[in-house]
């Protein structure tokens, strides 16, 4: 109930799997969670983003596809 008071829908529901599934199951479930939240990105501050756009030398329609 935790994880959908926060609005984690899908770890709601991937925590019910592992509930209902069985002990092989659930051990696979566990270890692709565990390298899906090792790749969790991180936003950069204001300036960082800046600075990322303007090294990279990016032409104007690279610019604003990203």
């Amino acid at each position: 109930m935790s994880f959908l008071s926060v609005g984690k829908t899908d770890a709601a529901k991937l925590y019910n799997g592992t509930i209902e599934t069985a002990p092989k199951g659930s051990l696979r479930i566990r270890k692709v969670w565990v390298v899906h939240t090792k790749n969790i990105f991180i936003p950069y501050a204001s300036e960082e983003a800046l600075s990322l756009f303007t090294e990279a030398h990016l032409t104007k329609s690279q610019y604003i596809n990203i």
